[in-house]
């Protein structure tokens, strides 16, 4: 089983969700959805066009439409395309350009 760690600053406790580009950790939360909004503003998002959302096999529709929903709250004008990619490993994985 994995413990508590701090990576980039932030304290993970097990059972957190993780958002990471590259070597980088954007966002750590218990909540699947603030993770992935986190890490969405971490990106600074308003700077791309779009955002290509594979959704893995535990991910659910319901959750999808609430960050599809976030997404056109706050960034308005950004496209956004939402896949079901059935990945075991990853939740969500983003695409953004």
């Amino acid at each position: 089983m994995v413990g508590d760690a701090a990576i980039d600053g932030k304290e993970i406790h097990t059972g957190d969700y993780i958002g990471i580009v590259g070597k980088e950790m954007l966002a750590v939360n218990e909540s699947r959805f603030v993770t992935v909004c986190d890490s969405l503003d971490a990106l600074n998002f308003s700077k791309y066009d779009f955002c290509i959302l594979i959704c893995g096999k535990d991910a659910t529709d319901e959750e999808a439409q609430r960050i599809e929903g976030y997404i056109k709250s706050r960034y308005k004008n950004k496209e956004l395309y939402i896949i079901d990619g059935g990945q075991d490993v990853y939740d969500y994985i983003m695409i953004v350009e």
